[in-house]
């Protein structure tokens, strides 16, 4: 049968000098037509305005966004055992902030298409199966500027992407073999004859066979070439370990490797992302990084679930950007490499049904970063965050919830130490059964209660959070 939703929301800040009312609207269906066709439907509308910054109020904190998006998808079913799937999604976008350079204040529209087309099939058989994928995505970004300012030049990216893969048995182990093929084209007026492109090709192999009753080993090869950077082998393996239904460790080692894309390594290319300003830099390198971790997941008790994993990572020029300078909001960076850097944490997590209508949950992150050339922190990277939420779940549909997310201290781009900042939200929520299908859920709440203004701990902060806003939504699931 059919499923499908729609939904509304809405919000506006609890000051009118903060901000202006935001809203969107979406529609989601799925089911069958026929026997062996399935479709896929979605759209979706989303608009806000720019928001003033609040110590100069003629630029912008946060830029305004214009979106519509849609997608439309089929399934068909060739035989008992195969599947084809072909699909598209796009939508426009317009982003507009106002910003300044050298003094001169001006509003910067960037008009974005976007586009997304796919077919794939899928086999399963007796004795194997296989997967096979074709996409391309492609993105149209034009910029406007006012009062006399040089706008960005346009551009046009656009991926085409063929994998595949299949997996069999050969005797107690599981085989899985598969490749990759992607091809990325750049249009820009600032490249040389105004277009670059790249091959990336990639093969790979993965072994998993059980040990023992308990004990399962995953060891696996990829080879990568790339047409600008040469070829690089990437070994993994991983061990995973349940002495217990309750218990599960794991644990293992990987190589990688992450080629930069056309964007970050043309030298004349310059792009806009949000408020900011990026540009290319013809002698960035490759990535190349080696990581440990082990983890554990740890069933306490019915009500009570544990999970842990530390990590080790170390990572051969790191892919990132550098501050050149700041134009009042608007900062200017150029893609880089760190050449050497260490990156070590923790990732730890709680869930507990303190009773049947109660739970309480947590996401917490550590990270000890470091640029092993200069000794100094990774900028970006804070060293801690935790979302912890709390939520309760009454009789006749009621529920609450109440959600706090913790960002520790870190480096801004500039260097400066920021500091730690706390957002908490809350929320009331109603669910009506309004026949034997389909519900109505509706959810009024407060985001951003204390109203944490970034700019005001710091002006180092390259991004900022929307003031305290008081939100409502509404769903209909049939």
């Amino acid at each position: 049968r059919w499923i499908g939703s729609v939904g509304v929301s809405a919000s506006t800040p609890t000051r009118s000098s903060e901000g202006e009312p935001t809203g969107s609207t979406s529609v989601f269906a799925a089911g069958p037509v026929g026997e062996r066709l399935s479709l896929r439907v979605n759209a979706e509308l989303a608009h806000s305005a720019p928001v003033a910054d609040r110590r100069n109020p003629v630029l912008s904190e946060i830029e305004g966004n214009h979106a519509k998006n849609g997608g439309l998808a089929a399934r068909f079913a060739l035989t008992p055992e195969q599947t084809v799937e072909a699909g598209w999604s796009g939508g426009k976008e317009q982003r507009v902030y106002d910003t300044d350079s050298r003094g001169k204040v001006y509003r910067s529209t960037y008009d974005i298409d976007r586009s997304q087309a796919h077919v794939g099939w899928e086999g399963k058989f007796d004795n194997w199966r296989g997967k096979l994928r074709a996409y391309r995505s492609e993105i149209d970004i034009v910029n406007s500027a006012s009062n006399g300012a040089t706008p960005t030049r346009p551009q046009n990216m656009v991926d085409d992407v063929l994998d595949g893969h299949a997996s069999f048995a050969l005797g107690a182990h599981k085989i899985t073999v598969g490749g990759e093929w992607r091809r990325e084209t750049l249009e820009n007026a600032g490249l040389k004859n105004g277009v670059d492109d790249a091959a990336h090709k990639a093969l790979f192999a993965q072994d998993e066979i059980a040990l023992t009753d308990t004990l399962m080993l995953t060891a696996g090869l990829r080879a990568d070439h790339h047409a600008l950077f040469g070829s690089e082998v990437s070994p993994r393996a991983y061990l995973v370990w349940e002495p217990t239904p309750a218990l599960v460790v794991k644990g293992g080692f990987g190589h990688a490797f992450k080629a930069p894309t056309l964007k970050q390594i043309s030298p004349n290319y310059v792009g806009a992302e949000g408020p900011h300003t990026f540009a290319g830099n013809g002698n960035i390198k490759p990535e190349s990084s080696n990581s440990f971790e082990v983890g554990a997941d740890w069933q306490v008790a019915p009500a009570w679930s544990l999970r842990a994993t530390v990590f080790n990572t170390e990572v051969k020029d790191l892919i990132t950007y550098r501050l050149l300078r700041t134009e009042g909001v608007r900062r200017f960076y150029q893609y880089d490499n760190v050449d050497a850097a260490r990156i070590q944490g923790l990732e730890a997590g709680m869930t507990w049904d303190m009773t049947r209508q109660l739970a309480w949950s947590n996401d917490l992150t550590l990270l000890h970063t470091r640029d092993k050339s200069t000794g100094k922190k990774l900028a970006d990277r804070p060293s801690s965050s935790l979302t912890s939420r709390l939520e309760w779940k009454g009789a006749e549909g009621w529920s609450a919830r109440l959600t706090g997310e913790f960002t520790g201290s870190q480096t801004g781009t500039d260097g400066a130490a920021l500091p730690a900042y706390a957002l908490w939200s809350a929320s009331v929520g109603k669910q009506f059964a309004l026949d034997a299908r389909r519900k109505l859920v509706l959810r009024a709440g407060l985001e951003n209660i204390g109203n944490v203004n970034l700019a005001e701990k710091s002006e180092s902060f390259g991004y900022a959070e929307r003031a305290r806003r008081v939100f409502v939504t509404a769903r209909v699931d049939f």
